[in-house]
């Protein structure tokens, strides 16, 4: 008896990790992006008023998945900028940004931006690759 359940795969769901990195990074305030990747277990603390804007009574579990399949779709695109030996600097710079890049690919989409009115030439390609319009409502 081990007592602990295996992680989920795929859409089968999340872990509590994932949910809270991908809640974090579609927070506001870069702080929480911050956070998840410094020390995330500064977010668990049930008694913090941060904690509390994560995991609010007015959470539901389709923004959590939302959030979760956002993260996922970033996480496989910036993948493709990881260390492969002929570009490690760059890929150890993507790997360090990648909640970051999450960060702000939930604030265009908060306020509904779309592909043709982004500035950075990355978040688009990012979106185009991605779709992302059709988790838009997180």
């Amino acid at each position: 008896m081990g007592g602990t359940d295996p992680d989920p795969i795929g859409d089968e769901g999340c872990t509590l990790k994932e949910a809270t990195v991908a809640l974090a990074c579609a927070e506001s305030d870069s702080w929480y992006a911050v956070q998840a990747k410094r020390e995330i277990g500064v977010l668990w603390d049930t008694a913090s008023d941060r904690y509390k804007t994560l995991f609010h009574k007015d959470l539901t579990a389709h923004r959590v998945w939302n959030a979760v399949k956002v993260m996922r779709a970033v996480n496989q695109m910036c993948s493709m900028w990881e260390p492969d030996g002929a570009n490690e600097r760059h890929g150890s710079v993507a790997i360090h940004l990648r909640l970051i890049v999450l960060h702000l690919v939930f604030a265009h989409l908060a306020v509904g931006i779309r592909p043709n009115m982004m500035r950075s030439e990355w978040l688009y390609l990012i979106w185009r690759r991605l779709s992302f319009a059709e988790y838009a409502n997180t």
